[in-house]
């Protein structure tokens, strides 16, 4: 019977092309059913045998059931904190005369494996992004509508404060940067995860 070597022991360039590793899974996050994943695909690669292979093809279903990976869209976005609206060329967008809060979460959404909904760079098109959560069980992360006047504006939501009276958002086009920001908690048009 054929022994897959331990996972640390094999070369970066005998490592298996599989299937598993052209999914829409984040490998660079390291979530709990990649590793897994991965390693099942150099157990296929180094094992033969069909119940072997049967077996393993049953625990990949029931990980990829159990655990979703989806990226932490507010770690992707951390990575631009303080970044200035002219230095967000990246966005393609004019800043100067776009709200361009809406761009900056659907690159976020985008590099985290999320579908930003149609028409992103509208921040009330966020309305319908994702499912919809209670204000009350909103956490880290969650994309937050909310209404500022006659606009509306998008962010990720960080925090609330203790007397529930402001929440604490992390996103683009606040105070012409991507930063945390705060606003009234009266202001929450919308929570979606």
């Amino acid at each position: 019977m054929l022994s897959a070597p331990p996972f640390s022991q094999i070369p970066a360039t005998k490592m298996p092309v599989s299937v598993v590793s052209k999914s829409r899974h984040n490998w660079h996050l390291r979530c709990g059913a990649c590793f897994i994943l991965r390693h099942i695909s150099v157990i296929l690669h180094y094992t033969k045998q069909w119940w072997v292979t049967m077996k393993v093809i049953l625990v990949i279903v029931l990980m990829a059931l159990a655990l979703p990976c989806e990226a932490d869209m507010l770690g992707t976005a951390s990575r631009y904190k303080s970044m200035h609206e002219r230095s967000i060329s990246f966005l393609s967008i004019n800043p100067r005369r776009v709200s361009w809060c809406g761009a900056f979460l659907a690159f976020v959404a985008k590099r985290s494996s999320r579908e930003p909904p149609p028409n992103p760079n509208m921040a009330v098109s966020w309305k319908k992004f994702g499912k919809p959560v209670f204000f009350g069980a909103a956490r880290r992360g969650d994309v937050v509508v909310i209404r500022t006047g006659r606009r509306f504006h998008v962010s990720l939501f960080d925090h609330i404060d203790q007397r529930r009276q402001y929440v604490y958002l992390f996103g683009g086009n606040q105070s012409n940067r991507v930063q945390l920001s705060r606003y009234r908690a009266s202001s929450v048009v919308a929570v979606r995860r």
